[in-house]
C-alpha cells in the first residue's frame, strides 16, 4: 500500500467518524498544543512563539467538521493562548492590549496604501 492510498483511507475514516469526533479531536489537539506551548516556555526559558501551530487543529476541524466548528476551535485556541500569556501580576486588560496591538501591527504591515 503506498502513501497516497493510506492518506485517502485515513481521510475516509475521519469522514465516517463524523463531525463530533473530529471536533473533539481538534479540541484535544488544541489543548495538547497549549500544554506544549506552556512547558516549552518553562523548560527552555525562551518565549518561543507557537502561534502558527494553532492553525493545525483549526484547519483539521474546518476540513472535517465545517466552518462553524472551526470558528469554535479558533476561539478555543485564542483562549488558550491568552491564558498562557496571563500572569497574576498583570491585568487582563494589559494582556488584551498587548495582543490586540500585536494583531493591529501585523494587520497594518500587510495592508498596502491606497493610491
Amino acid at each position: 500500500m503506498n502513501i497516497r492510498n493510506m492518506v485517502v483511507s485515513y481521510c475516509e475514516f475521519l469522514d465516517r467518524k463524523g463531525g463530533a469526533f473530529n471536533i473533539v479531536t481538534g479540541a484535544i489537539c488544541a489543548v495538547l498544543l497549549g500544554t506544549i506551548d506552556y512547558y516549552s516556555d518553562i523548560y527552555f526559558g525562551i518565549n518561543y512563539t507557537l502561534v502558527l501551530f494553532y492553525l493545525v487543529p483549526v484547519a483539521f476541524v474546518a476540513w472535517f467538521a465545517g466552518r462553524n466548528a472551526a470558528v469554535a476551535i479558533a476561539v478555543l485556541c485564542i483562549g488558550i493562548k491568552l491564558a498562557l500569556q496571563f500572569h497574576p501580576d498583570e491585568s487582563v486588560a494589559l494582556v488584551l492590549w498587548i495582543n490586540g496591538s500585536a494583531l493591529a501591527s501585523a494587520r497594518s504591515s500587510k495592508t498596502t496604501p491606497r493610491q
